[in-house]
Formats: structure tokens, C-alpha cells, sequence
């Protein structure tokens, strides 16, 4: 989702409605519009004009009465970045270099101890905008079997030196040292929201939605 500074959503300013989506959803629970209120930081009347927004474009969705729960897109919402956004041949260059990384990773198995098993891409990128908000991407990393001495063994040193697991070392190689565009997620969160996805590298375990 691309949100940008000083660019109101709902009559909101962005970084105020990602704060109340991630407050509403690390509570993992339904809420009222006094709940929404409070996450907001706005008064009940200025709240519901909002909610009410929000539940017509698809963010919400009626639990019991009077209640509300946050939809994938809700769950878009409360994990994005705000910035200036990512043109769309910028981004296309980047998942290039993604892709390419992670062959990369593939080929030297005894440098990471772990191989890329696919590599999805979500969000904004499958629409038609011309500038994204990021580039969101969800990864299924396998690392090399515990019963590898030498590789456990290397996995514990590299741990050592640099507190990264392969797995953490493999997210970080992919994130191309632009964590502020490139954003990685494990693929099993992509596929618990639901969201639409593009395979882009390898399998997943699912067939696309």
C-alpha cells in the first residue's frame, strides 16, 4: 500500500491510521468504535465518519454487533511504510536483482547454509500504479539439516560473529541493503492474509490465490 507523507487517507494523516491499524491489530480482537476511537486519538463523532469510511473500502468487516475485525487489507495497512513511494521501473529493477541474489544464494550453499525455496511479490507492485509504496515480497527460506556437523557448525560461528541466523543472513542478502523499499516478509504470513501474490521465484507450498 503506498502511503506518502502529508497525504490524508480517510481525512487522516497516514502515520496516524497506520498507528491505529497496528494497535487494532496486535489486540487480536474484535473492536467497537470506541476501541477505534481511542486507537485514532479522535473523538467519537470524528471516528465514526472514518470506521465508516474504511468498512465501505473494504479495510473492516462486521463481526458481531456493534463490532468490527480488520480484513487483509486491513493487515496491508497496519504493515506499511510511509515514504516518497518506488516508481514501477524502479521497482522492476529491484525484483531483478532480487531474483538474482537469490540464485545466487542458491549456488553457494556452503557460504549460507540455506537455499531460497521461493520468493513471492504482493501489494502494490500487482496493481497498475505508477509509483509503489515499497516492494513487498514474501520468502520461504529451507536452512541446511541439523544433522550437517559442518554445517551446524558453521551455523554457529557465523551466529557468533554476527548474532544472524541463515536465515536472518539470507533475508538480509535479499533486502539488497534498502530496507526502507524492499521489504521482506516470511511467506507464511502472505499466506495467512490471504492477499493476492505473484511467484516470482521457485514454488510455493499453495497454489496462488
Amino acid at each position: 500500500m503506498n502511503l506518502r507523507p502529508g497525504e490524508l487517507v480517510f481525512g487522516v494523516a497516514p502515520e496516524i491510521l497506520v498507528d491505529c491499524a497496528r494497535q487494532l491489530r496486535e489486540k487480536e480482537e474484535p473492536f467497537s468504535l470506541d476501541g477505534f476511537s481511542r486507537a485514532l486519538g479522535a473523538p467519537v463523532d470524528e471516528a465514526a465518519d472514518v470506521l465508516q469510511a474504511m468498512v465501505c473500502d473494504g479495510f473492516f468487516q462486521q463481526a458481531a454487533a456493534g463490532t468490527y475485525t480488520g480484513t487483509a487489507k486491513f493487515n496491508q495497512l497496519a504493515a506499511s511504510k510511509i515514504s516518497e513511494g518506488l516508481t514501477r521501473s524502479a521497482a522492476e529493477a529491484l525484483l531483478a536483482r532480487v531474483v538474482s541474489k537469490a540464485r545466487h544464494i542458491n549456488d553457494h550453499p556452503e557460504e549460507f547454509q540455506a537455499r531460497v525455496d521461493c520468493i513471492v511479490v504482493f501489494g502494490s507492485y500487482l496493481g497498475d500504479k505508477p509509483v509503489l509504496g515499497d516492494l513487498d515480497l514474501g520468502v520461504r527460506v529451507s536452512e541446511a539439516p541439523r544433522g550437517d556437523a559442518g554445517a551446524a557448525k558453521l551455523s554457529r560461528l557465523r551466529w557468533l560473529m554476527t548474532h544472524q541466523s541463515p536465515t536472518g543472513r539470507v533475508f538480509s542478502e535479499l533486502r539488497l541493503r534498502k530496507p526502507a523499499v524492499v521489504s521482506i516478509h516470511q511467506l507464511g504470513e502472505v499466506l495467512e492474509l490471504g492477499t493476492p501474490y505473484r511467484v516470482v521465484f521457485g514454488a510455493p507450498a499453495v497454489p496462488a490465490p
